[in-house]
């Protein structure tokens, strides 16, 4: 990736190996996999992003969230 190889670095890291860490892709597959990661016991979550994606991961965690 430093050497401005990020294709190679990507294709270099399997998919697997970033779907144990995060929860990436389309809105379908990652409520989802939210709801797998929650039924496994999991206590914490970090979420990154805009607001646009802490709304969507408080919409698929079922929290109430203020409207504006």
């Amino acid at each position: 990736f430093l050497a401005k190889r990020k294709d190679e670095a990507t294709n270099a890291v399997p998919d697997e190996f970033v779907d144990q860490g995060a929860l990436v892709g389309p809105r379908e597959r990652i409520a989802k996999r939210f709801r797998d990661w929650e039924d496994s016991g999991t206590t914490g979550l970090t979420i990154s992003g805009n607001e646009e994606a802490i709304r969507f991961m408080a919409e698929c965690a079922r929290l109430n969230f203020a409207a504006d």
